[in-house]
């Protein structure tokens, strides 16, 4: 098994113009209000990106990528989750995914 490697800042860079890495990030506003987004983060970001949310340090998102939907309250609705399914592929279901398949992967081994 090979060691995954982030790819050169370069290549980032260029991958920002066509690709996104949608990350859906929920948190409170200034006024301690529950809100949600699905941001679309510039690779060459998304290190730091990953770095300022898991400390939970305040942020611009737009300073990261595109903006691709937004709202108040602690999980995005129904309506919205189902169109970010539709249009962007998301799946809300990943990490749940990825971490029964490393279980199974290890029950193997």
């Amino acid at each position: 098994m090979t060691d995954l490697q982030i790819p050169p800042m370069e290549e980032l860079q260029d991958a920002d113009a066509t690709h996104g890495i949608v990350h859906i990030i929920t948190g409170r506003d200034a006024n301690s209000e529950p809100f949600y987004a699905y941001v679309s983060v510039k690779p060459s970001r998304y290190e730091e990106f990953l770095l300022i949310t898991r400390a939970g340090e305040e942020m611009d998102l737009a300073e990261f990528g595109r903006i691709l939907s937004a709202g108040f309250g602690e999980e995005p609705p129904n309506d919205v989750r189902a169109r970010m399914e539709e249009k962007y592929g998301v799946d809300h279901n990943f990490l749940a995914n990825l971490q029964k398949d490393i279980a199974q992967r290890g029950e193997r081994a």
